[in-house]
């Protein structure tokens, strides 16, 4: 388990960070994406571009090519701990409850969803009618999920007013999105698993491209303030 106490908060912040080149990059520009500039971004330009503002390498603590399911966690949480107190706290819950609510950029988003109980395929593209359903993977054994659009306090597990390190991989693991992204099922997810699995999110009518009006939530992220910016 990473220890968040021994990691400094820049030391956090760093593992979302991007390359040098990509500093200079805040606002973001659709046409320095759009390589074939057709107005839609493909999978492999979105990589490009997404290479180019995430250094893959600073999610990878430990160096050896994959993340594991707690380097994933921890780069996520660094974007919520805004101040790099390695704790986010009440004032910094908008963006995080935006993100896990019902239509948030984390929910759950893959094939397999548990419905009343009982297991139902749903295809890309289409939607959940149930808008309690859960992952169906996302549940280690003995766990309660975290719910979508789950309260402060249902991530807070200790009480204190702020979710830390831990209380969020608690409750991140259970949502199933390690093992949604890592499509390979070996236990590690890939630049490419990462890239397309950010893409499959922003993508939201699963067209395989991304058009209006989804390249104005990449903006939104991408830009000044978002949750890639840099």
């Amino acid at each position: 388990m990473l220890n968040y106490k021994k990691l400094p908060g820049a030391g956090l912040l760093a593992l979302f960070l991007c390359t040098a080149p990509a500093l200079a990059q805040s606002v973001w520009e659709e046409e320095a994406w759009d390589a074939d500039t057709d107005g839609l971004l493909s999978v492999e330009e979105f990589r490009e571009g997404f290479r180019e503002r995430v250094n893959f390498a600073d999610w990878d603590d430990d160096g050896d090519g994959v993340l594991s399911e707690e380097e994933f966690g921890s780069g996520i949480y660094s974007r919520y701990d805004t101040d790099s107190t390695e704790a986010v706290e009440v004032t910094e819950y908008g963006a995080f409850e935006r993100d896990f609510g019902d239509e948030g950029f984390w929910r759950f988003h893959g094939e397999q969803v548990v419905e009343a109980g009982e297991e139902a395929e749903v295809g890309a593209g289409e939607e959940v009618a149930d808008t309690e359903t859960v992952a169906s993977n996302a549940v280690p054994e003995g766990e309660e999920p975290v719910e979508e659009g789950a309260s402060f306090e249902a991530w807070d597990v200790d009480g204190d007013g702020v979710i830390l390190g831990n209380e969020f991989q608690t409750g991140f693991q259970t949502w199933g999105t390690f093992t949604e992204f890592d499509t390979t099922a070996d236990g590690g997810i890939s630049e490419d698993e990462l890239t397309q699995g950010i893409f499959d999110r922003y993508d939201a009518d699963g067209t395989g491209f991304i058009e209006e009006p989804e390249l104005a939530d990449i903006g939104d992220d991408m830009g000044d303030g978002g949750f890639w910016d840099v």
